[in-house]
């Protein structure tokens, strides 16, 4: 009974946040949601699995540009590009993940490690221009939420 009042309380909270909450507190409070969803799946593959993955971060790299590239990009609303950009994430994981089924312990780390070396690189390979570089996307994001002037063309 008490768990149940206390996941209430903390669903009323997340959906009230918004409408008291100041722009930076909401900020803050975003950042801490994103990186909770960032360990509760490192958590998944580390604590309940005992595999070691330090490509973790390559996914969410992947999620996030993906998900910025298609609201500033492609101009669609956020509460679409966060599933789309989901789902290509789960893509993406699968089909790194399903080779790496025979991996374990040590050759897991060095797997996933690989892809997070290469992530940076790929993400900003300008053979992807059709969709636009993810250092101008990051930049255009800025730009159309705070004016700033950047030198990537839109």
């Amino acid at each position: 009974m008490a768990e149940r009042l206390a996941w209430g309380l903390a669903l009323i909270f997340a959906i009230s946040s918004p409408f008291w909450m100041s722009g930076y507190h909401l900020y803050q409070f975003s950042q801490v949601l994103i990186y909770a969803i960032a360990l509760l799946g490192l958590n998944l593959l580390t604590g309940y699995n005992g595999q070691l993955s330090l490509g973790h971060g390559a996914f969410f790299a992947i999620g996030g540009y993906g998900a910025a590239i298609l609201i500033v990009r492609f101009g669609l609303p956020f509460w679409l590009a966060i599933p789309i950009a989901s789902a290509v994430c789960f893509v993406t994981g699968f089909l790194f993940g399903f080779p790496a089924l025979r991996f374990g312990g040590l050759y897991l780390a060095l797997a996933t490690f690989a892809l997070a070396v290469a992530m940076p690189q790929l993400l900003a390979f300008n053979g992807l221009d059709f969709i636009q570089s993810a250092t101008c996307v990051a930049q255009a994001a800025a730009r159309h939420h705070r004016n700033f002037q950047t030198t990537c063309s839109s």
